[in-house]
């Protein structure tokens, strides 16, 4: 193993053109990679606490004679010396200051070592079974919520190809994307994209996104991604609109349907809608406490995994290893606000998840991320 020799913090912008955080890992060998990290619009109060990039940059100077010396093989002593620093909620630090470090490490060992980060974080893992053959890709079609303004539609109007490979599924998605772009260019001239590149509809009607997707037919089920803490509708509205969509409509995942705090709700729709995901992002915020508590009110029977949310690769690690002891459904997530560093691809691959949120393939930011998917889906099979 090598040593690091050298951290290197720099202010990049997002694909909001908001300020984040970049990190350049050296190590003794020579060796020298960088990491990005994302930031997100609609947010968990549970969530690792995000500071500015400029005093992210300031901590990491702080840091830096902590770390320098290190072997790069020791991820979790790191990651824990991070966690220690950060405190709770990584108050004293910021997520995004740990985060950046911490896949830094990883893809700078991974390159030392000779192999794929995906391959890397597969070991680092050490999940036995993998019930999926690729992360299938939730595509968002059809913004809403915050990130396009519009609280009458939900946030994410999503297709998941149903296709027998990474690549397959892909182009069925593409096709999906130009088709509903040209019909939404006819019927609303002039409609701009959301914060992840799906269509920004301004309808009133919570229910024509997915009439209007479904008109298109290809071999996808739905997914929702309610983001019911930037919601217009009350609990009761949401419950109602919901039933009306899973009974017109092939809905499989929904996401987020009540507040963060609705353990019971959630577990209430999961009794009403066996045959649907519930999946729980801002509920869980993948934090293995959370975690824990939505499996014991059998809150949910899925869950979204966002690296950022935690602040460290060893923590997001664990949080998929409690997940699929409990069985569920595991997605890795990207967030609104985007950089073109494709380490959640590799991630998504590395934990074998069952699926990966990454917006719409319409921004270079999240074709980084479709690119590295095709990439990861070749070198697994040759």
């Amino acid at each position: 193993m090598s040593r690091i020799s050298n951290i290197r913090a720099d202010v990049m912008q997002d694909s909001r053109g908001e300020d984040t955080i970049s990190c350049t890992v050296t190590l003794e060998s020579g060796v020298a990679v960088s990491a990005s990290v994302p930031q997100g619009k609609s947010t968990g109060s549970h969530e690792a606490i995000s500071v500015s990039a400029h005093t992210a940059v300031a901590h990491i100077q702080a840091l830096t004679p902590q770390l320098i010396g290190r072997e790069s093989g020791t991820q979790k002593d790191i990651d824990a010396l991070l966690c220690e620093r950060a405190g709770e909620q990584k108050k004293e630090l910021g997520g995004n200051t740990t985060l950046v470090i911490s896949i830094a490490v990883a893809r700078a060992h991974a390159q030392e070592i000779g192999i794929p980060l995906w391959r890397y974080l597969r070991e680092q893992a050490h999940i036995e079974t993998f019930p999926s053959p690729f992360p299938r890709p939730f595509v968002n079609i059809i913004n809403g919520g915050a990130h396009t303004g519009n609280t009458r539609l939900f946030q994410e109007y999503i297709v998941v190809p149903q296709e027998d490979s990474i690549d397959a599924c892909l182009s069925l998605a593409e096709q999906i994307l130009d088709t509903i772009g040209k019909k939404i260019d006819t019927l609303y001239p002039g409609t701009p994209r959301g914060d992840e590149g799906g269509y920004a509809l301004q309808t009133r009607d919570p229910l024509e996104p997915f009439s209007l997707i479904h008109a298109v037919g290809g071999n996808v089920v739905f997914a929702l991604d309610a983001a019911a803490t930037e919601s217009a509708y009350s609990d009761d509205e949401r419950t109602r609109l919901f039933g009306e969509i899973q009974s017109a409509f092939p809905l499989r995942f929904l996401e987020d349907p009540y507040g963060e705090e609705s353990f019971t709700l959630f577990a209430q729709l999961q009794k009403t809608f066996p045959q649907v995901v519930i999946v729980g992002d801002d509920l869980t915020t993948t934090n293995s406490i959370r975690i824990k508590r939505a499996h014991e009110e059998k809150s949910i029977t899925g869950v979204i995994i966002k690296p950022n949310q935690i602040g460290t690769v060893s923590e997001s690690l664990e949080a998929v290893r409690n997940a699929r002891g409990n069985g569920w459904t595991v997605i890795a997530s990207h967030r609104s606000g985007e950089t073109d560093d494709a380490f959640i691809a590799d991630f998504a691959y590395g934990v074998g998840a069952d699926g990966i949120k990454i917006g719409a393939p319409v921004q270079h930011e999240r074709k980084a991320k479709y690119d590295r998917l095709r990439a990861i889906g070749r070198e697994i099979t040759t």
